[in-house]
């Protein structure tokens, strides 16, 4: 892992977020690039030749993000982090995905506004529209994680071949952190009888990554991602990480929105893998 972004609206959830970032970047060696969006009603990078008594309240904003980009910055720099920061202007969700692929970056971490409840999962944000569709690893957070070290990670999959370059992210992650990692398929009553086939193919990245992952388990749940939540509870992992098909449209409602359900009602941090 080389780059990290880290989207920002300044906020005391996001400033978490940029904060986890420097920690996961000095594991990693990796640097760092701040992106804000100044949603104002002119493009703001014409806001810098505009003379202030003609566009003062925007001007204002322009400067309040252009000094809360520089603390970051310096925040880094304490952390001896290289950083850059980015000011765009009204970025959408995609915006910020085309972003990161442009910045060659590794990795996305976010804050998903430390809400939660009904009308974020009817409406969805663009947090969650980012985390859905990004081709990054993208490290999600509602409040401070506990351990920043990431000591006990749980890794829920449904461990079929195409997840296995997840799997690999994922190991990859838990190396770098010394972490304990364990295995989680949940047997739902549309899996059919695929629960013996998984438990082998969880068996056998076992035996693999013996001095990686700890153990296995499988759970029973009426979806999904009641498994994971429910086991999630019970066990208390400092992370939760998550495969994602990177679903949209009518598939993402078939599907149900799992990655929506545990951001929104789970309080641990969530690594979302894309496959």
């Amino acid at each position: 892992m080389k780059k990290i972004l880290v989207p920002t609206d300044f906020s005391p959830c996001a400033s978490l977020s940029a904060e986890t970032a420097l920690q996961i970047a000095k594991k990693f060696g990796a640097s760092v690039d701040f992106l804000h969006s100044a949603d104002t009603a002119s493009d703001w990078s014409s806001l810098l030749d505009i003379n202030d008594k003609h566009h003062p309240e925007e001007q204002k904003l322009l400067d309040y993000a252009l000094d809360e980009l520089h603390l970051l910055e310096k925040m880094a720099e304490r952390e001896n982090v290289n950083a850059k920061s980015h000011l765009a202007h009204d970025f959408s969700a995609d915006d910020i995905i085309q972003f990161g692929k442009k910045l060659e970056c590794d990795m996305m971490v976010m804050n998903t506004h430390c809400s939660s409840g009904i009308k974020e999962y009817i409406t969805g944000t663009i947090e969650q529209k980012v985390i859905r569709l990004s081709k990054l690893l993208v490290l999600a957070l509602k409040t401070p994680p506990e351990n920043v070290e990431f000591n006990n990670i749980l890794f829920a999959s449904d461990f079929e071949p195409e997840s296995h370059g997840a799997v690999d992210s994922v190991l990859g992650f838990a190396q770098k952190f010394k972490s304990k990692l364990s295995f989680l398929y949940v047997d739902t009553p549309q899996a059919g009888d695929h629960a013996v086939n998984r438990k082998k193919s969880m068996g056998q990245l076992k035996k693999k990554y013996d001095s990686i992952v700890s153990d296995m388990h499988i759970e029973s749940a009426n979806h999904e991602y009641d498994g994971i939540l429910q086991f999630s509870e019970n066990h208390s992992p400092d992370l939760i990480a998550i495969t994602t098909h990177n679903r949209q449209g009518l598939d993402y409602l078939i599907a149900g929105g799992r990655t929506d359900h545990i951001l929104n009602e789970s309080k641990k941090p969530v690594l979302i893998v894309p496959v």
